[in-house]
């Protein structure tokens, strides 16, 4: 069995994309570490957070309804409907 001296070790896909990138970086002199990112990366989540976290948030600080002021505007509501409907007109 030969030896090859050409042989380069297979690497994955994402991982010649970070060093790619990561040489770029440095070659326009702003080498961060990896760690840098993910850090940054984190400070941004917990600064501006999920749409579902502020829709969770929103639904705590309504006021509750009681069920007879439920009642109250489902009537209400169905009122409205019906005065919103064209009257029947005799031909």
């Amino acid at each position: 069995m030969e030896v090859d001296d050409d042989y380069v070790e297979y690497v994955p896909v994402a991982k010649r994309r970070a060093m790619e990138a990561q040489k770029a970086l440095e070659r326009r002199g702003k080498a961060s570490s990896t760690v840098d990112g993910d850090s940054e990366k984190s400070r941004v989540a917990e600064v501006k957070p999920s749409l579902l976290v502020k829709a969770s948030q929103l639904k705590r600080d309504q006021p509750e309804i009681s069920p007879i002021e439920q009642i109250v505007r489902q009537e209400k509501e169905m009122i409205e409907k019906l005065s919103d409907q064209k009257i029947l007109m005799s031909v």
